[in-house]
């Protein structure tokens, strides 16, 4: 008989990284466990198989969510509580355990508090400190009344720094795995997200003088940074254009966005959530691409325009200095930096030469054979370790995580 795998993940879309792991550990399990997905909203299977090209609709996979009840119960509060939700979805996940005994929990979505021995991928840990200014809401600011959200969710979701530290821990750099290292006295594996596609790279001569932007509108992606970069190489006499491709994922930005563009229009576009097909042509077309987001977790859009053979600059930080192999030429540190060195590199054919055959050399990484392998390897080591850890309640190791209850900012 196949072993029960049981994949918790808040709301799987099928956009970003994080649900790309999702979907393809799901993809990756589905032939060998007997695999159930516990999730806060409902799934549209074929959206999500057409973003992260999985084919999860022929796949045997339960899908179940949290009650009705407590779902329009949090839907009336006007503010966007997802670590609220994550604790209750934690609290009914472990009752479906307790009833069903599964071989295996584990979490495609940060750490969780099995209450025994489960798997958990981070891409950003919920209680690491400090986080940037944009994850924290309204709501987050005053510490009294973060403290008691965070109190609230640890005892609704009965999270301990204990549980969460005996669980197989994966994260998707080595960013983020030393951010886990310095809250945990556990090892931590790094296992980058697939990056699913038909990548062909084009030639450099057929491929047009265009710097792709691809990612959420969204502050902490500070897409009005880049035009303000691309608008400031252009001055300099650089005659290159700029596309952003994404979703409006904050309405407010997105309508910044819009109106910024209006003064810019002869240069730069703007597509909204297009197609997964006109994303890769995009992608194909142009020569190089930027991400300008400070400490992104790991930065897929970056491993997606790597592969499609752009040219990448990015901010010298996080996961996107690690996709694109601390290459130097291509990662500045401050908007001053990224005009000089994509101006730089624009005018210099042998710059060019040099680093896109040492960014050649970083695709192979990030494919999705590879994630595939190492999360079905991760599932096999935390059924060995759950069969003879026993059910709730089991010891753990000390550890020096820093629990919910113990964290100042939200990852609300």
């Amino acid at each position: 008989m196949r072993s029960r795998v049981l994949v918790i993940h808040p709301s799987l879309t099928g956009g970003g990284g994080a649900d790309q792991v999702a979907a393809w550990t799901l993809q990756a399990l589905a032939r060998e466990y007997r695999v159930t997905l516990y999730t806060w909203r409902p799934v549209d299977v074929r959206a999500v198989d057409r973003f992260c090209e999985t084919d999860l609709a022929h796949a045997e996979i339960e899908y179940l969510q949290v009650p009705a009840t407590i779902r329009r119960a949090l839907g009336v509060i006007p503010a966007r509580l997802s670590l609220l939700e994550t604790a209750w979805l934690l609290r009914y996940a472990k009752r479906l355990d307790r009833e069903r005994h599964f071989d295996c929990v584990l979490s495609t979505f940060n750490e969780m508090d099995f209450g025994r021995v489960g798997l958990q991928y981070i891409h950003h840990p919920w209680s690491y400190l400090p986080r940037p200014d944009e994850d924290l809401a309204w709501y987050s600011r005053p510490p009294l009344a973060l403290a008691l959200y965070h109190e609230l969710c640890r005892r609704i979701g009965a999270m301990t720094p204990a549980g969460m530290a005996r669980n197989v821990s994966v994260a998707n750099s080595s960013f983020i795995a030393a951010r886990v290292g310095s809250v945990i006295s556990e090892p931590c594996r790094v296992v980058f997200p697939p990056v699913p596609g038909r990548f062909a790279p084009l030639p450099w001569q057929d491929r047009c003088d265009e710097i792709v932007c691809l990612g959420r509108l969204a502050p902490e992606k500070r897409t009005l940074d880049v035009i303000d970069i691309v608008e400031r190489v252009r001055a300099g006499g650089v005659d290159v254009h700029l596309k952003l491709v994404g979703i409006a994922d904050v309405a407010t930005y997105a309508g910044r966005v819009r109106d910024r563009l209006r003064s810019c229009a002869d240069w730069a576009t703007l597509e909204i959530a297009p197609p997964r097909e006109r994303v890769l042509e995009l992608l194909h077309r142009a020569r190089y691409g930027i991400h300008a987001m400070r400490d992104e977790h790991f930065g897929i859009a970056v491993a997606e325009m790597l592969l499609a053979g752009c040219i990448v600059f990015a901010h010298d930080s996080g996961g996107p200095a690690e996709i694109l192999g601390g290459a130097r030429e291509v990662l500045f540190r401050d908007d001053d930096e990224a005009v000089d060195k994509i101006a730089a590199l624009l005018r210099s054919q042998e710059a060019r030469s040099r680093v896109s055959v040492a960014l050649a050399e970083r695709r192979a990484a990030f494919g999705v054979e590879t994630f595939v392998a190492e999360m079905k390897r991760s599932v096999a080591e935390t059924i060995r370790l759950a069969s003879g850890d026993g059910r709730v309640g089991s010891s753990a190791p000390h550890s020096r995580y820093i629990g919910l209850d113990q964290a100042r900012s939200p990852s609300s």
